[in-house]
């Protein structure tokens, strides 16, 4: 089978991109002919995949993202593939594979009153109902039931041609046991005893993933209660003052971006994202994988995996930071953290990677035989 996929960037980080990465070299150790069309590359092409650069010069975001669809359109008339993946923000492919969300969706969700569309947040919108409007258009991939009921709301895309596949994760990568020392050692430099109980919040975009509320959240907590934060926002001196206003910025450490996040879940006891939109966010597995119960929002597609009380706890945003404190205190007890250990696990090894990565290729074969008219 003669696959191409098709994303804007090419890179090591990001949810979309590690997915490009994977699924392509997957695709590639299974003896198709795999090519990748981007228009950003970083690091090296997937493994035994070929990589083809298209677009032209531009200057702002929404210029990259226009740009780079009208070459892509471009390239695939006439096409030589059999299937062609779109992992976004493509008006031209066979599937489409919605790992970000609906546009609309993250803008309905996300934006602060009074805010106006940037520019790429038209061009976007535009790409994202042309899409849906486009012939080729075989099957839409999701990574929640969310997601395909939002599908299905905006643009009355039949339902059987939407496909339901989860995110997966490498257990392996974040077994809690095998970070054990790294993770006490991070610990001990930040000063937290060893019956702290220790919440973990990761995730750049701080508004979006809900880190104000879990500020106000875990003010009510015990002191003896600690909070890790990783990863990156603009706006980080709005937090930090929050924190000391909250009079908690003794018992939050803000870690910034780090490479060792396996380190810092096993350096845990509880994850929380309290997030505004994610179709699945991929640290949900990262976290019980870890061992970790989650707690998170019903915004959030990941929390279709958690069974409450069990793994986690499912809040709902509209009851703001006083749920989340309520979620955040009945996970406090270390008796009960320590069963849900193993349950946690439990639940992200149902989710494996490779078994995500061969649905999406047997979808692709399925459409591939459509288009043969086999």
């Amino acid at each position: 089978m003669r696959v191409a996929l098709t994303h804007l960037r090419v890179a090591p980080v990001g949810g979309i991109e590690r997915f490009l990465a994977a699924s392509a070299s997957h695709l590639a150790t299974q003896g198709h002919e795999v090519t990748v069309l981007c228009r950003e590359r970083e690091g090296p092409a997937p493994a035994g995949c070929e990589l083809r650069r298209l677009g032209g010069i531009a200057f702002s975001s929404g210029g990259r993202v226009r740009v780079f669809d009208r070459a892509l359109q471009k390239h695939l008339q006439p096409s030589t593939y059999d299937v062609v993946l779109g992992l976004g923000k493509t008006q031209v492919q066979d599937v489409l594979r919605l790992g970000g969300g609906l546009h609309r969706v993250f803008l309905e969700r996300t934006q602060q009153p009074g805010q106006p569309l940037r520019r790429l947040d038209r061009v976007s919108l535009e790409i994202e109902e042309q899409a849906f409007r486009h012939p080729r258009l075989r099957r839409v991939i999701v990574n929640s039931e969310m997601v395909g009921r939002e599908v299905q709301r905006h643009f009355d895309f039949p339902a059987s041609r939407i496909a339901v596949i989860h995110n997966g994760v490498d257990a392996q990568r974040y077994d809690r046991d095998a970070h054990t020392l790294a993770a006490c050692a991070l610990r001990q430099s930040l000063g937290i005893a060893a019956d702290a109980v220790v919440f973990l919040f990761l995730g750049s975009g701080f508004h979006r993933k809900g880190l104000a509320e879990t500020l106000e959240a875990f003010a009510r907590l015990p002191p003896v209660t600690r909070l890790l934060l990783v990863g990156a926002d603009h706006d980080l001196p709005r937090y930090r003052e929050q924190a000391r206003r909250l009079n908690i910025d003794a018992r939050v450490c803000f870690l910034g971006e780090r490479a060792d996040t396996p380190v810092c879940y096993a350096a845990a006891d509880v994850f929380v994202l309290p997030t505004r939109y994610d179709p699945f966010a991929n640290a949900t597995l990262e976290a019980l994988a870890s061992g970790l119960p989650v707690i998170t929002s019903d915004r959030n597609g990941g929390a279709e995996v958690l069974t409450p009380g069990r793994d986690g706890a499912v809040v709902a945003l509209e009851h703001g930071s006083e749920g989340l404190a309520q979620a955040m205190s009945e996970w406090s007890d270390p008796q009960r953290i320590a069963v849900a250990r193993p349950l946690a696990r439990a639940t992200a090894l149902r989710h494996p990677l490779r078994a995500k990565l061969e649905a999406v290729e047997a979808l692709l074969k399925v459409v591939q035989s459509e288009k043969a008219g086999t």
